[in-house]
This record gives C-alpha cells, structure tokens and sequence, in this order.
C-alpha cells in the first residue's frame, strides 16, 4: 500500500466527522462500499450491515427518492453537492448535512462518491433556542406598557416598541432609522448629546427627558438607559426603557395649584377675619367721630373757620367709613347694596365732599341731566369712582387754576363704540347712562393713556397706583365700559358708562344730611359694648330731647327694661355684643315688651343685619356711623309707627 493510500485511510478512520464511500457501477448503481467509525457512532449503523448495500435500502421509504435522485444527479454532472435535512438512523432523527464529492477514473467518468457528514442537531436546537428566545424577547418588548428605545453608537434609531411610537404619535416604522435628536428639541437636545457620550462612556442612568410628539406636543418621560457592547465589546450604542409621566405631572402640577389656591383660600379667609375685627373696631371709633362732629355744629354759628374746619374733618370720617364698608364686605360680612339709584342725585349728594376735597383753585361745574333712568348700582362704590376721578383731576390741574366739569346723561351706544372703550367682556349695545369727568389740566401721552388702569401704575408718588385700577373694577363689576379721552397739555376727559334699567323708578341712594329739627322726648335705651359709642350716642339724644339710658350690654340692657321698661319710650340695640348678643336681647326685651319700638346699630350693611330679625317687628336700622341726623330721622320714624 502506498504512503498516501495510507495517508487516506488513516484520515479515514480518524475522522470525527461521519465519512462514507459509494461506488458508481454502470445503471446507474450505488454501493456503499466503507463507512468510518464516526459514522457508525452517530447513525448507529454497523459496516457489516450496510457495507455492499445500496445506502438507499436503510434510507427511511419518504426520502429514497430524493436521495437516489440526488446521487444520480452528483454522478453524471461531476458536480460537489451538499444537503441539510433531517433523517432518521438507528441512533435517532437527525439534523444531517452531507457534502457529496465525485471521484472521476482515467477516462472522466464519476466511478466514487466520497460523501462527509455532519450532525448538525445540537447547531440546529441551539438556533432554535436562540430564536425562540429572541422571539419572545421582541414580544416581550413589544407587548410592554412602557417604551423601549434602541439606538447605535451614532445615536440612530436601530429599534422602538410599538408603544415607544404611540407614545409620540408615530408608527413604529417612522421611527426607525431617524436620530435620536429628531424627537426632542431646544435644550434637551443638548441632554440628550451629553446622555448619550455617558452612555459612551459606559455610564447607566435614570433620568426625566422631554420628547416632541408628532403633533409637537410635549411628551416627559422617565428614562432608564444603559450600553450595549458588540462582540469586542467595543460601545455599540443603547438602550432605555420610557415610561410616559406627562398625566402623572400634570396632576401633581394640579394637586399643587389645589393646593396653593387652599392655603390662598386660608390665607384671605384670615385677612377677611382681620379685616372685619379692624373695620368692626374702627366704625365704633368713625361713630364717636361722626357723632361729635355733627353735635359740634350744630353748637355752632353757621358760616365761621370752625365749622369749614369740622366739615373737613366729616369729609374724611365719612371716607373712612366707606372703606370699612369695603373691608367687610371684604371680609363677607357686609355686601354692597346694590339698589336702583339716580345717577345726578348720587353726584349732588357728594358736591359738598367733592368740593372740600379738591384744590380751593380748583372750579367744579356741574352738568347734570335730570329725569335719567335709574341704573342697578352701589352708591358707596359710586362715590368712590367719583371721588377717584375728581381728585386725579384736581391734581392734574397742580398749582395752576382750573376747571372740572361733571356731566350725566344718556347715551345710545352701539358696539363699534364699546370696542373702543376699556372693557374685558362683550358689552350690548343700547341706551346706557353716562357719568363725565372733565379736567383742562396737564393731559396725558398715549402712552401714560394705554397703562393708566395697570394695578400700581402710576405717574405720582409711590403707593398712589389703585385709584384708577379700582376705578376700571367697580365699572366693570356694574357691567360698565370706560373711554378715556386726553392730550397732553389738553386736559383729560373720563366718561363711564353705566347700562341703564330701562322700565323702573330710581331710589334717592344714600341719605344726604338734612336739616330736621324734630325733637323728641321720653327715655330711650341705649345698649352696646362700645364706651365711645354709648357716650356719643347719650349726648347726641340729649342734644334732640331724649333722656339717654345706658347698658354695657345686652344682659343689663334686658335687666333695665325689666326694672324699668314702661318708663322707656324706644331702644338704640347694638348687634355683636359680649355676653348677650343683639339678637338675643331683642328677643329677651320683645317677651318683656312687645309694643317697645327697637332700632338696630350695626356697622354691617342693613340688608346683612337685618335678615335674621325678618317678621319680628324690628322698628329701625341704624348704620354705624351715624350722626345727628341719622339718629333724629331713625327714632322719629320709628316712635311715629309706634
């Protein structure tokens, strides 16, 4: 034998591979002729079985076919054929790839097939393992709640789960290839840069991340990232898991404004708390004030310094009584009543204070229509425009003589007329009624003129900026419109405009002070907790022929009408009250005296006071503060019913 036959066969018998020899005989006809170990081992046949048998007889009935077709076809083309397929040995089903190589004879026949096997059953399992797993691993991702995002080293979109594209509004295929920068915008994109160099480095991280939505909506994501490596282990890009917080920021970011409108809704609930004590407290002092003032004038010769001088002081305890009114109803409780009022009667009724409070250059005209229709207002916050718009013209006029003209009327207003005043809703168009304050003072920019109703805006000294603000708030609140008309050097004109109550007849508004001189006579109670509200209060019923009866509160002023109730002709009772309220006592004293007329002293409104004393025959409101002619035109009213 020669050394490569021997060569041959050694390789032969060595191999690890399945070998086997098939002789090709005219026909043609296949017989195996050798097999080495290895194919025994892994086929579990035997060579003294199969050797000199066509390989075709041990081949299962369903493959013969093929198999004899195949060998035909290596036999008379010469070619090297190879096929993977399953087959079943003796040892068990297999997965067998088999590489057929012809051997050609001196005349260029194929007389040998060498044929070489391999089991490729445990390869092919793994294979399968390994898509399964990867087959679950992609339904896994693509089933997931939340996002996940897979990206290469240059930041490209390799892989997004079906709910990472909902969640922006993209399709998963609209996503993929596309930079990651493409989704996001402004400053997080320069995150997103300094993330993924991180990443780079070989850093995990959590972290929140703004993307853009399709629609460029705004979409914040938590993120949980990390690397990938390739088979080197070289940064291959990578991957995070997004999970949309957007609804759960936006309700924190509602929780959190509940929750600052709460502490807000605490914190004015005790700044009306304090307002109401301080406005409550202040009005007793306002009532000692006003009721002095008007004893001391009418001690007084008509005409002379010292009654300009009170005036003065009238003017300002009655401004001050109008911001109590305010502060509580501030505080919730006293709201403004809102009557049918004349809007000319309002502006005469406050010529005297209108008068006082101006610059003595200052020349006030008046201009005031009579038989106006009545309009739905607060005569309290109808002198207070009035007296704002006054005083900012009498200012504008500085040290330099002047004029301010007040004119009312009415006016049909159409809407391309409303759209040129200052108003924040839509306003109808009709007949409106019109309130004119005219200055021919220093006059305003048409800059000065678009920021003069900005809260604390102002062209004075500091802490100035409301008038006109509170202004614009009280017209709005009666469903009114401003038009401001100024030039500089040419004075200034505002006129507001007021719908009016078309069908209804106008109250009288506020009581001005009148002039009454009835006198009464007899003993009359008065009860409150207030020192200088009782004193001022004894002295102005002694002043019109009442003898006064003071009690501290209600427990003794019950105690006096006891002892000494037929001798009483009426009773001035205060409403809040240590140890006895009002309410109580009138109750208290109506069971001792039923025909005994009762007024009530409250510094609330009249329509808040009086509400719990409906139907029990209270003969009188009196509003702190009040003066002589308050208390003269209340007690005579209710004696006279009496």
């Amino acid at each position: 034998m020669s050394d490569d036959r021997v060569e041959r066969e050694l390789f032969f018998r060595s191999s690890s591979d399945p070998c086997f020899v098939l002789d090709v005989d005219e026909g043609p006809r296949y017989t195996l002729s050798a097999i080495n170990p290895a194919y025994e081992r892994l086929t579990g046949l035997r060579a003294a079985d199969v050797v000199g048998q066509s390989p075709v007889e041990y081949m299962p009935p369903d493959v013969r076919a093929t198999v004899e077709q195949r060998l035909g076809h290596v036999a008379a083309t010469g070619e090297i054929a190879e096929y993977v397929e399953q087959l079943s040995f003796p040892a068990g089903a297999r997965v067998w790839r088999t590489r057929l190589i012809p051997i050609r004879n001196d005349r260029g026949q194929v007389r040998r097939l060498l044929g070489f096997g391999r089991d490729l059953t445990d390869a092919r399992r793994a294979e399968a393992s390994l898509a399964a797993s990867e087959r679950r691993y992609r339904e896994l991702l693509e089933t997931l709640y939340g996002g996940v995002w897979q990206i290469d080293r240059e930041g490209m979109t390799t892989f997004v789960n079906p709910r990472m594209a909902e969640m922006l509004g993209y399709r998963v295929s609209e996503m993929i290839g596309r930079h990651l920068l493409e989704f996001c915008e402004g400053s997080w994109r320069d995150f997103a840069r300094a993330k993924m160099t991180q990443r780079d480095g070989g850093a995990k991280g959590d972290y929140e991340f703004e993307f853009r939505g399709k629609d460029g909506r705004r979409v914040h994501t938590l993120v949980s990232s990390a690397p990938q490596y390739d088979e080197n282990g070289r940064y291959a890009g990578a991957v995070g898991g997004v999970h949309d917080i957007t609804e759960r920021l936006r309700a924190q970011e509602e929780r959190e404004m509940l929750e600052r409108k709460l502490l807000e809704t605490q914190k004015l609930e005790s700044l009306g708390v304090l307002a109401g004590g301080i406005a409550h407290d202040f009005n007793n002092i306002l009532t000692g004030i006003l009721g002095s003032t008007s004893l001391a004038r009418m001690e007084l010769a008509p005409g002379g310094r010292a009654e300009e001088h009170i005036v003065h002081v009238e003017v300002a305890a009655r401004r001050a009584a109008d911001l109590c009114r305010q502060m509580l109803a501030y505080a919730g409780k006293g709201r403004f009543l809102v009557q049918l009022l004349d809007l000319s009667q309002i502006v005469r009724e406050t010529t005297q204070l209108l008068d006082l409070s101006i610059s003595r250059k200052a020349t006030v005209r008046y201009d005031l229509a009579d038989a106006l229709p009545p309009l739905h207002a607060d005569a309290t916050q109808l002198r207070q425009v009035l007296m704002n718009l006054v005083l900012n013209a009498s200012e504008a006029l500085g040290d330099r003589p002047g004029s301010i003209t007040l004119t009312t009327g009415t006016q049909l207003v159409d809407a391309g007329y409303l759209r040129t005043a200052a108003i924040e809703d839509e306003l109808p168009s009709g007949p409106y009624i019109f309130l004119e304050v005219s200055d021919d003072g220093s006059g305003m920019s048409r800059e000065t003129v678009e920021r003069i109703f900005d809260p604390f805006f102002t062209t004075k000294f500091t802490g100035r900026g409301l008038g006109l603000s509170a202004v614009l708030g009280i017209v709005r609140g009666h469903r009114g419109a401003i038009k401001v008309y100024s030039e500089l050097g040419r004075g200034t004109t505002f006129r507001l405009l007021f719908p009016a109550a078309e069908g209804e007849e106008a109250g009288k508004g506020a009581p001005g002070v009148g002039d009454d001189e009835w006198r009464g006579r007899g003993a009359v109670l008065i009860i409150d907790d207030e020192t200088t509200v009782r004193g001022v209060t004894e002295r102005i019923l002694q002043a019109i022929g009442f003898e006064p009866v003071p009690a501290r509160d209600g427990v003794q002023g019950v105690e006096i009408v006891r002892q000494r109730g037929e001798s009483l002709v009426g009773v001035l009772l205060d409403l809040t009250m240590p140890n006895m309220d009002g309410e109580t006592a009138f109750r208290e004293i109506t069971l001792l005296r039923p025909e005994l007329p009762i007024v009530l002293m409250s510094g609330y409104n009249e329509g808040d006071a009086i509400a719990r004393f409906a139907g029990q025959g209270l003969a009188g409101f009196l509003q702190k503060p009040f003066t002589v002619d308050d208390i003269r035109k209340q007690l005579r009213a209710a004696l006279t019913r009496a």
